[in-house]
């Protein structure tokens, strides 16, 4: 994978970019394999370049949560707070190339970088809204109507991760998920 890739796909100046590629540098995880486990200092930030992960919680019962899936362009860290532990997993859902950084690194270049500080608080403020969407969602839409926001808000994404990933993160069974895409899809022809 070329280097320049993540400035490239992130449409930083040179001299920005410049900067970037020193702290960065390519990491591949295979489906299955976690960025973040609960408990661990946050130490790095990853921007996924190609595939798809989840971050989710289990609860005492040992049932797992899907909070927020992401994908290309997506900025993968525990928490909104850099250098600090997360109660939350990250787990890849496909074969996911990003590029990685020493949160102390990044966090040095933002306070000296205006580019890079907008981008971040700019990806955090995105994640944000798509966690608040998401929530809100959940308590005004029934499960068709969740479904049918998800395929808006990810539209390729139903091909490219289990349903039973997609089920978890709608609050809905798998049976429930194949009725809603059965009803819509004869609703369709």
């Amino acid at each position: 994978m070329p280097h320049n890739l993540l400035t490239k796909s992130l449409g930083f100046t040179e001299s920005v970019s410049g900067e970037i590629e020193q702290i960065f540098s390519p990491m591949h995880l295979e489906a299955g394999e976690y960025f973040l486990k609960p408990h661990r200092p946050m130490d790095r930030i990853g921007i996924i370049i190609s595939g798809v992960s989840r971050t989710f919680t289990v609860d005492e019962k040992g049932e797992e949560y899907n909070l927020v899936l992401s994908q290309e362009g997506n900025t993968l860290l525990g928490s909104f707070v850099p250098e600090s532990s997360s109660d939350v997993y990250i787990q890849c859902l496909t074969n996911v190339e990003m590029q990685v950084a020493p949160v102390e690194n990044f966090m040095d270049l933002l306070r000296q970088n205006n580019w890079v500080e907008q981008y971040f608080y700019s990806s955090m403020a995105k994640a944000h809204l798509r966690i608040q969407n998401r929530l809100t969602q959940y308590l005004r839409l029934n499960a068709k109507g969740r479904y049918l926001k998800f395929l808006e808000e990810y539209p390729n994404l139903i091909n490219r991760i289990p349903h039973f990933h997609v089920a978890n993160y709608l609050g809905i069974t798998q049976t429930q998920l194949s009725r809603i895409r059965r009803t819509l899809l004869t609703a369709k022809n």
